[in-house]
Order: C-alpha cells, then structure tokens, then sequence
C-alpha cells in the first residue's frame, strides 16, 4: 500500500508490460488520495513548509528499502524540488515527510534549483540553478546530507542518471554536459540552442534494453530532441502533439518519452523515435482527468509508477 506520505509526492503509475496511457490506482494502492495537496502537506509537516513553484521530481527504489518480498514493491523514495523555497521534500519514511534546505549553512542553500535525479544508493543530484551548480546529496536513512558539488556551471537546469552518467543540462550556456562522476573535471559537451528539462535512459536496471539516448527540452520550452552519440537524431514540438510548451521528460521501461506540458496541463508521449503517440489530461482543472499546470515528471521503470508535480499538489495515477 502506498502510504499518505508517499501520496503526497506521487502522481500515475503504469504497468510495464502494457505500454498504454494513465489511470488512477485502486483505492487500496493510496487510500483514496489521488491528489494530495496543501492540506496533506501541512498535516505531514506541521506547517513549516508550503508549495512555492514545483519542480523536478525523482523516484527510486532505496537498496536499503528492498527486500526479497513483494510486499515492498510500491515503496519508493519521491524527492520534489520546491524551487521559490529551495527545498527538497522528500518522504524520510513510508509515514513521514522531510524536507533538506542546506540546514542552516549558507553554503549548503540550494537557490532556485529545478531538476533532480537520485540513485538506489542514496546520492540524490540537485541542478542548483540559481548558485550555478550541481548539489550532490548523501541520503543515509532519513536524513539528506550535502556531500560535494559539480562546480563551474552557468545556468544548470535538470539533472538525469543513466546508469552509467550524469548528465546536467545549462541553458544559458546552451549545453548538455555528461560527467562520468561527480568528480569529473572534463566532461563531454553536446551544443544545444537553451536546453532545459533532460531525461537519460540506456544503463538502468530495470528497462527493455533499448539503445541509450538522452532526451532533451530544447528552444526554451518549444522542442524536444533525442540525442545519440552525441548528435540530435530526431526533434519534435509542441505542435506535433497538439501541445503548448514542454517541461520535463521521462523515459520509461519501453523507451517511450513522456513530457509534461504546463501551458496545455497535459502529459504527452512519444515513441522511442519521438513519434507521437498519445496525451493524456483534459485540459485545465482539478478532475480525474484534468492537471493544474503540471511541471515536473518521474517514472519507476520497474512497475511503471509515474509522480506528476503541479503548483498546489501532486495526483496519483496508473497507466492503463
């Protein structure tokens, strides 16, 4: 069962092997709670933190949480990035929620981060775009550390794991960087004209074994590109899709990219060679089928659970 603190981060799920759009869970996945909002937050933390401008998500699975029992499948650590507070939140257990502002350290202060990634292992990744680097955090139960940072950035903007990589997006700097580690000092650079939100896929543990690539929000909102090797080999747009403005990519077990778009509250999907495929959301609202400006995105590959932010709250869905 997932717990209220997990729903307060989480949005669709979807199965793997059916590779179709979204839906809501059963009851007895959320209790109920398909879209958790101020009121769940304020009961979780007591009023010390509040929605301020939603953006990049991350879900994973902690080793530390997996066990050989089914029992645990749905039990993922979410990590939202509060931007205008410059706040991670982030469920410290199934039943709690925390949240990391650098605690107290001035130097430690995330500003106006975006995108985030995190691993099995704990290293949660923060694209810290306001103090023109990469936080990487240390996660050792409930708590989350500052370990280092990925220095010398312009405007970093989201942060995507492959597996093997780290890749951070700079959009001023009109740049895809991929750092072998966190201590790389040479990373490979791929020239892109204001990237934004950026999804890695090709390593992972739980995929289908199609050919890495990376997926890339490019022209400030207005396309997205599939990089291979280092080259653009595909591109769309919002108009292809019927959409508006795209915000953060995901790819899942299938190698299918899904993007949210904020200006048209959908969610749209496209094929591994960016063929479109379907929307998801009827536009503007609070019903089942509706988004409130959605902006970041995760998947856990492994059994398809999707976690869609929006400014007021987070929903809770399965893919059909």
């Amino acid at each position: 069962m997932t717990s209220l603190a997990l729903a307060v981060l989480v949005a669709f799920t979807v199965e793997p092997d059916q590779p179709g759009t979204l839906v809501y869970p059963p009851y007895g996945h959320c209790m109920g709670i398909y879209r958790a909002g101020a009121e769940q937050l304020n009961m979780l933390l007591g009023g010390m933190v509040a929605f301020n401008d939603p953006q990049g998500l991350a879900a994973v699975k902690l080793a530390e949480w997996d066990s050989p029992e089914p029992s645990d499948d749905d039990e993922l650590a979410v990590y939202g990035v509060n931007s205008a507070a410059g706040q991670i939140i982030y469920n410290a257990t199934m039943y709690t929620l925390g949240y990391y502002d650098g605690g107290g350290r001035p130097a430690d202060s995330l500003s106006a981060p975006h995108g985030i990634a995190a691993d099995a292992a704990g290293n949660v990744y923060v694209a810290d775009t306001g103090n023109g680097r990469v936080a990487v955090l240390s996660r050792r139960g409930a708590r989350i550390k500052p370990a280092s940072y990925i220095e010398g950035l312009a405007e970093p903007w989201d942060v995507a794991l492959d597996g093997r990589a780290v890749w951070v997006t700079d959009r001023s700097a009109g740049m895809l960087y991929r750092y072998a580690s966190p201590n790389d000092r040479s990373p490979a650079a791929v020239s892109l004209n204001r990237p934004r939100g950026v999804a890695a896929t090709g390593y992972e543990r739980w995929s289908s074994g199609h050919q890495p690539f990376q997926a890339v929000v490019v022209d400030d909102g207005m396309a997205m590109v599939k990089v291979v090797d280092g080259r653009v080999v595909e591109r769309v747009t919002p108009g292809d899709c019927g959409g508006s403005f795209f915000n953060y990519p995901v790819v899942d077990y299938h190698g299918n990219v899904w993007v949210t778009d904020s200006v048209s509250c959908r969610i749209h999907k496209f094929s591994p060679s960016l063929g479109y495929l379907d929307s998801y959301g009827r536009g503007f609202g609070s019903a089942d089928d509706q988004f409130e400006h959605p902006t970041g995105i995760a998947v856990w590959t492994r059994f398809g659970q999707f976690f869609i932010a929006e400014p007021e709250s987070v929903a809770l869905c399965r893919k059909e």
